[in-house]
């Protein structure tokens, strides 16, 4: 083509069909709704889409209320569990105070503390 025509008019030419198949895409973006509801191909097309994705709903919804009754049965048991929890930490909280109060440091401290005050009445 650059041999027979030059490059000059051989690029003019590739320019002016760039130039007429620009606007295609900004045709088909604003004019493609009114194109599609002409077509009787894409009315099939559509209208298959169309229950394609009220399934999608039904099935979306149903499952949303699956979902929703799950984490309600799961709040309860959470919350059983929280209160277990709290138990068990209390009773360890207890065990722990019992467990200090009764160390054989905290006896012998004890013994010690007792066997000066003795020696001091005995003196």
């Amino acid at each position: 083509m650059f041999d027979t025509l030059t490059p000059r008019w051989s690029l003019f030419m590739m320019g002016c069909i760039a130039a007429l198949l620009a606007p295609i895409p900004y045709i088909a973006f604003f004019k493609g709704p009114w194109i599609r509801e002409r077509s009787p191909y894409s009315r099939i097309l559509m209208a298959e889409e169309k229950k394609r994705v009220e399934l999608e709903a039904g099935m979306q919804d149903k499952e949303a209320r699956d979902v929703e009754a799950q984490r309600q049965e799961d709040g309860e048991a959470e919350l059983s569990n929280q209160v277990m929890a709290e138990e068990e930490h209390a009773e360890r909280a207890k065990e722990k105070r019992d467990h200090r109060v009764n160390t054989p440091s905290r006896l012998a401290q004890e013994t010690w503390d007792s066997s000066d005050t003795l020696s001091d009445h005995r003196a």
